[in-house]
This record gives structure tokens, sequence and C-alpha cells, in this order.
């Protein structure tokens, strides 16, 4: 009778664990279909909020290599993919040594490999390797000239 007994509590365990299962995945499911379409409306909206204005929707993301480096990593490639929407812009500032070794360092990566990899995120660079301040003037115009070829006043 014990035998029979313990039987059956294993067989209700199992069973009850299984249902708790089966509902914490329905509902893993549940909320990242919600998430995924909360993404979508949000990426619709922009696209549209990026079509109606006359000018580029530019974004400026400063000391991104001073972030975590998985944080700086990640989001670069969701600036990628994700928001590769027409007419928006994202300006990254960085010391771009700096997030290559972080790349290389999280990847296995070489120096080369890494500099190949952060450049598929970036479609033109402009290096400024000095502060001091007669050279302010001349960058800070390239960067407006540059910004103004992109339509961006």
């Amino acid at each position: 009778k014990a035998y029979e007994n313990g039987e059956k509590l294993i067989d209700d365990l199992a069973e009850s664990f299984s249902e708790q299962i089966k509902e914490n995945i329905e509902k893993k499911i549940e909320d990242y279909e919600t998430e995924k379409q909360s993404l979508n409306s949000f990426k619709d909206s922009l696209r549209d909020l990026a079509t109606n204005l006359e000018k580029p929707l530019v974004f400026i993301i400063d000391e991104l290599d001073r972030c975590r480096p998985d944080f700086s990593i990640r989001l670069i490639e969701r600036i990628k993919h994700f928001f590769d929407i027409p007419n928006i812009i994202f300006v990254l500032v960085m010391d771009k040594t700096q997030l290559t070794n972080v790349i290389c360092h999280k990847y296995g990566y070489d120096n080369k490999v890494g500099e190949e990899y952060l450049d598929k995120f970036i479609d033109f660079t402009i290096a400024l390797k000095t502060n001091e301040s007669n050279k302010k003037e001349k960058y800070e115009k390239i960067i407006i000239d540059m910004l103004k070829n992109l339509g961006v006043d």
C-alpha cells in the first residue's frame, strides 16, 4: 500500500510540474510575441516620423567606448539591424581603437578582423586625432559639412 501511495504521489508531482512548465513556456511565448509586436509598432512609428520629416532624424551617441563592453557591442548591432530605416542617421562618438579592442576580446578576433567587424556597422569615419583648440574648429567644420551633405542642418 505504501508503495502504491508513493507511486501515486510521484505521478501527481510529475503531472503538476509538467503543467507548471507548460504554463511557464506558454507565458514566455506570449510575452515574446507581445514584446515583438511592441518593438514592431515602435519601429513603424519611427519610420513614419522619419519619412514625414524634411530632414534626416539624427541620434548622437557619445562615449560609446566608455560603456560596458557587452552593452556597446549590443547597441551597435541593434542600431544596424533594428534602426536600418531610411532618413535616420546615427552619429557614434567613440575611440574606435578602444571599441575594436573590446570586439577582439569578446569574439577572439585579431585587430584587423575586429576593425573589419566594427566597420560593418559604420558607413564612414571621421578621425579626430588631437585635442588642440586650433584644430577643433577645423574638425567641427568638417563634421558640419558632412552632415549637411546628408541633408542635416
